[in-house]
């Protein structure tokens, strides 16, 4: 009688805490996870080139080197599009790369996302081609925003005189006139 009791005053009420702290550390990563599968699926319906990936794969159960940079390119700028800061964690392409493939089973994670590694003085760099398309897009946005914070100065500023702007229009009735 009195071991139940201590087993119903201390023992349970541990037990189920460690129990519900684990239901929600499994339940939170689980939403994490669950909710890419579905946003991945999602998300290349709703793009054109998405679609056809999805429909060449339920065809011929493989996807092709191009249908891979097709999705690697969709999943990368739909990412870099909600980011503000225009960046992808690599837990975000960790979990990607295994969302391909659990949504296409032939595939292999590794060729989408290798986080870099290293382990006893042995360098691994980040592969794949997520990560590939992740830098070369990266790499555009910044000459995009260089070219565009470029200082306006009256070296690179170019308004036509008058005269040129008369002939431009002189040229374009004429050609007009011809047709």
């Amino acid at each position: 009688m009195f071991i139940k009791y201590l087993v119903i005053t201390y023992l349970l009420p541990s037990i189920l805490i460690m129990t519900v702290w684990k239901l929600k550390y499994f339940y939170n990563f689980f939403l994490q996870v669950s909710d890419a599968a579905i946003n991945l699926k999602g998300i290349l319906n709703s793009y054109h080139d998405g679609q056809n990936i999805l429909d060449n794969y339920a065809k011929s159960n493989k996807l092709n080197g191009l249908l891979r940079n097709k999705l690697s390119h969709i999943l990368i700028t739909h990412f870099l599009k909600k980011s503000a800061e225009k960046k992808i964690s690599t837990e975000k392409l960790i979990i990607l790369s295994k969302e391909i493939c659990y949504l296409f089973p032939n595939e292999n994670k590794e060729t989408y996302y290798t986080p870099y590694k290293n382990e006893a003085s042995v360098v691994s760099p980040a592969r794949g081609k997520l990560w590939d398309k992740y830098n070369n897009l990266r790499k555009e946005i910044r000459k995009t925003n260089q070219q565009l914070n470029k200082e306006i100065t009256p070296e690179n500023l170019f308004i036509p005189s008058e005269g040129t702007v008369i002939n431009s229009i002189q040229i374009f009735q004429y050609h007009n006139d011809m047709y």
